[in-house]
């Protein structure tokens, strides 16, 4: 998948890449499974490393995003237990779900 691909591209820890790619995996999925796209429609995934580490990463498409009465599926639950901020919204005409990481801390200051 692109989007896992890319988040090896991404200057992450070894020890953060994989959460990070189960929750774009799990989000480019929702936006498959209920962005109720077309066949030209693209999904897009942002992600911005802060130089202290930090991470934001959005996944959009034009969709009309989860409804706010959403029961939690899996993909929420990933969100809550790994991210440390998320959210949902809609700009420019797209649905965009979002997460941010925390700078990760060296292991000897934990």
């Amino acid at each position: 998948m692109l989007a896992r691909r890319a988040v090896d591209a991404l200057p992450l820890p070894r020890t953060r890449a994989g959460a990070v790619k189960l929750i774009v995996s799990e989000l480019v999925t929702n936006s498959i499974e209920h962005g109720q796209l077309s066949s030209g429609d693209r999904i897009e995934v942002r992600a911005r490393v802060s130089p202290q580490g930090a991470l934001r990463i959005e996944v959009r498409d034009p969709g009309p995003g989860p409804p706010p009465d959403a029961p939690g599926g899996m993909g929420w639950r990933i969100l809550e237990r790994l991210a440390d901020r998320w959210g949902v919204d809609h700009h420019g005409g797209q649905a965009r779900v979002w997460f941010e990481l925390d700078p990760a801390m060296p292991a000897r200051q934990r």
